[in-house]
């Protein structure tokens, strides 16, 4: 069994349709998605496009980032404070107003942790930023994160968020961040995703990077 695990896209869909290439190559047929769909970057739609057509073909799992909680809490609060040409919520104004009603009711629909079980092997949280909050980022040798895997459930927590790969390790259990798929930080450009493979009763690892077109993705931003 192996699971491709993916975060933070912000629309970059380029980024995404490669890593999706490359762990359907590979044989993966089940998609974990840790939230930030879409934001920052053009084209939103297709994402979302890309995102539905994978959710019918493979077995599937989403929960939301903190940008789903901005779009919900935008339409929920009479989409006001958001301007167009403002530096800061421009791009935010613009993703906005390129999801549809679908998009909203997707991203309602979703919780924003989860577990997942699967025979044999040892059971999954995932989640955006922490088990806890949506925002909160699991840093390495940060005694709130042990204090967080020490009280969760389960060995293995994968997260997102802070948009750097990476792994934690605490009193047997396991913090795996999936990196982010559409702007990764410290990645050379790359997109970053994450691979588990079930092995003797363990998940076994393995970091993915990618090189994609960004000139393509800059380019779009002009268009």
């Amino acid at each position: 069994m192996k699971i491709a695990v993916l975060s933070d896209i912000h629309g970059n869909y380029i980024a995404l349709q490669k890593c999706i290439d490359y762990a359907i190559f590979y044989g993966i047929e089940i998609f974990v998605f840790l939230g930030d769909y879409v934001g920052e970057l053009a084209y939103p739609q297709k994402t979302m496009e890309i995102i539905y057509s994978l959710k019918e073909k493979y077995n599937c799992f989403f929960i939301k980032g903190n940008k789903e909680d901005y779009w919900l809490d935008y339409q929920a609060n009479g989409e006001k404070g958001w301007n167009e040409s403002d530096s800061t919520t421009g791009s935010l104004y613009y993703t906005y107003n390129n999801l549809t009603q679908k998009d909203l009711e997707f991203f309602k629909s979703l919780s924003h942790t989860a577990e997942i079980e699967f025979d044999e092997f040892p059971s999954l949280i995932i989640c955006h930023g922490s088990p806890q909050r949506v925002n909160e980022k699991l840093l390495p040798n940060n005694e709130k994160t042990f204090a967080i895997m020490e009280e969760n459930i389960s060995s293995y927590i994968l997260c997102g968020h802070s948009h750097v790969q990476g792994k934690i390790e605490h009193k047997g259990k396991v913090v795996l961040n999936a990196g982010a798929v559409g702007v990764s930080l410290h990645g050379d450009g790359k997109a970053k995703f994450l691979i588990l493979e079930g092995a003797k009763q363990k998940w076994v690892y393995e970091f993915i990077s990618l090189e994609y077109d960004v000139e393509k993705v800059i380019e779009d931003l002009y268009i």
